[in-house]
């Protein structure tokens, strides 16, 4: 991964596909340009790697250019999880709970992301608290939706299989959804 600081960090379009990001939703433009200043911008080639499932979650990526595959190895297997495109944001998982990457994400085009680290929203934090709180307030928004979506999706793969069991006989027989 190259990163690199091209001047100038801070043009319109720039901002305007910050402001037009969920997570950015309702941050004031003096804040995302406070973040710009400071934020690197990263270039992979079509192949490489933003990162690897396991590896250390010190930032998080907005997606400028191109299009990457967020993977989870599983038993031996690789598993396409999400597809990520222009606008979307990444990794912030890993950064905000401070664990290891849960997953490898992978530019499928060559591509062209922000990197935000945890360093950059600390500084928001000491000088713009409540624009920091919106940041967080926002990825813990799409965090949730992700979330939801999972716990449905898991739902209606479980609700398919044999071992499923309207909630009354569950409760009953005493038995729960594996997790």
């Amino acid at each position: 991964m190259e990163e690199e600081r091209p001047q100038p960090r801070i043009t319109p379009a720039r901002l305007k596909l910050l402001q037009e990001m969920p997570v950015f939703g309702g941050v004031r433009t003096d804040t995302l340009e406070f973040m710009l200043r400071q934020a690197p911008v990263v270039h992979l080639r079509k192949g490489e790697f933003f990162f690897l499932e396991g590896d250390e979650g010190d930032c998080a990526f907005l997606l400028e250019q191109g299009r990457a595959m967020f993977w989870k190895d599983f038993e031996g297997s690789r598993y396409p999880m999400r597809m990520l495109d222009q606008g979307e944001c990444f990794g912030e998982m890993a950064m905000i709970g401070l664990y290891s990457r849960s997953g490898s994400t992978q530019a499928i085009d060559d591509c062209q992301a922000i990197k935000i680290t945890y360093e950059m929203l600390y500084g928001i934090l000491r000088q713009e608290p409540e624009q920091c709180i919106v940041i967080l307030m926002n990825m813990a928004r799409d965090l949730s939706r992700r979330l939801r979506d999972a716990d449905n999706l898991l739902l209606r793969e479980w609700a398919k299989s044999t071992a499923a069991r309207p909630l009354e006989r569950q409760v009953a027989n005493r038995r729960w959804m594996p997790i």
